[in-house]
């Protein structure tokens, strides 16, 4: 019997204990979780009864319509890594030596350009909102501060 080669026994290596399965789960939570983050906030925020109150006047239909291209946008993305999680759902572990290295490669660009997709057109918009969060949220408190400062009283003379 020949001896197998130092490349042989490093691929057999790399396939016994690979992650691929679990790194290309790992790529699908993280594009997953920055979704649902980016829209939570920004519901939560808007969810505040009277918040929208707080919005610079000269940036309320800005903002409006801010928020209804990030909705649309944040679901097209979901819809798009689901599809691409669907082709690789129950898959988990190792990748196994029948298995194609070409799929996994596929899989991780395909999260991959999808993640830059995400970071090109969501980021922009989310930065844009959490700016006017801030400033409804300072203009609230500082409303809210104003209101708690006692009236000054009139000092005898």
């Amino acid at each position: 019997m020949t001896k197998k080669s130092a490349a042989r026994l490093a691929r057999d290596e790399y396939r016994k204990n690979n992650t691929a399965w679990s790194d290309i789960e790992q790529l699908y939570q993280a594009n997953n979780a920055l979704l649902t983050t980016v829209s939570e906030q920004v519901a939560n925020f808007f969810a505040i009864e009277d918040m929208a109150a707080f919005i610079p006047a000269d940036h309320r239909n800005k903002t409006v319509s801010a928020i209804r291209t990030l909705s649309t946008d944040v679901r097209a993305f979901k819809e798009d890594l689901d599809k691409i999680h669907a082709t690789h759902a129950g898959r988990s572990g190792p990748l196994k030596p029948e298995e194609d290295m070409l799929t996994v490669i596929q899989l991780s660009e395909a999260y991959l350009t999808l993640e830059t997709q995400i970071n090109s057109v969501v980021t922009p918009i989310y930065h844009y909102l959490l700016s006017i969060m801030e400033q409804a949220t300072n203009k609230a408190a500082a409303l809210a501060q104003n209101s708690e400062t006692p009236e000054p009283t009139a000092v005898p003379a």
